[in-house]
Parts: structure tokens; sequence; C-alpha cells
């Protein structure tokens, strides 16, 4: 049974970059973001009733949707790189499923390589978490 319906990104502003314009800052600032919204994850309060429903929040990277272990920020300008916060179901039989996901950073490399780097804050991010549980998403 499912809690919640799954939305996409909450987020519709984000800063777009060109492949010219990844250099060390730019991996500075996703960096410093990424570390702040894995704190954000393993700190946040589930409500009880959500947690007693098995919910949870974790931060991810991936590339191209598979996780793969070792990854970091230094992977960050790597294609199809994408890091998120997640918040995930355990179902009674031990399946995990994704319930709906904040993107934080995301390189798109279809017709030329763009980055997506979300335009929030760390506290507007919670507050979208927040909003999660608020609406029953």
């Amino acid at each position: 049974m499912k809690w919640f319906k799954r939305k996409k990104n909450e987020a519709s502003e984000t800063l777009e970059f060109e492949k010219e314009e990844f250099d060390g800052y730019l991996k500075e600032r996703i960096s410093k973001l990424e570390k702040a919204c894995e704190e954000l994850a393993s700190n946040y309060k589930i409500p009880q009733e959500y947690r007693e429903k098995g919910l949870f929040l974790e931060f991810a990277r991936d590339i191209d949707g598979d996780e793969e272990e070792g990854l970091t920020t230094e992977n960050c300008f790597s294609s199809e790189y994408r890091s998120l916060i997640r918040l995930m179901e355990r179902e009674e039989d031990g399946a995990i499923e994704l319930v709906t996901n904040f993107e934080i950073w995301y390189v798109f490399s279809g017709s030329g390589v763009v980055g997506s780097l979300t335009n929030f804050k760390v506290n507007e991010i919670e507050e979208i978490i927040d909003q999660w549980f608020a609406e029953d998403v």
C-alpha cells in the first residue's frame, strides 16, 4: 500500500550551466550543497506516524540511475551524474520504493552537456520536505 503519490522534483527553480562553465568554483558549490543536503537527509526528523509506515529519507548519487559505489562530488561533472534527496518506502515484503525526490545537481548529456543545480537553499529544501508530509504527498 502506498502512503504517498509519487511526484517529480518539487523545485522548478534551477541554475543551468554549460559544459564550458564546469570549473573548480562550481564543483566547490556543488560539494557544499551536497554535503549540507546529506546532513539534512540523515538528521531530518520524519514524523513518527510515517516512520512506522516504513518511510525514510536518504541522500543519493547516481549515474544514469545506477548507484555506483564510490561516487562522490569528484564525479559531479560526469555525464548523467545526479545527486538528490529521496523519500523512500520500505514495504512489508522488504522491497524499497521511491516515493518522491528532490534533485540537487544533474548533468544532462543529450544535445550538449548541461548541468542543472537547484537554486534553493538548504532551509528551503527542508521546507519542501516538510510539505511532503504536510500534504501527504
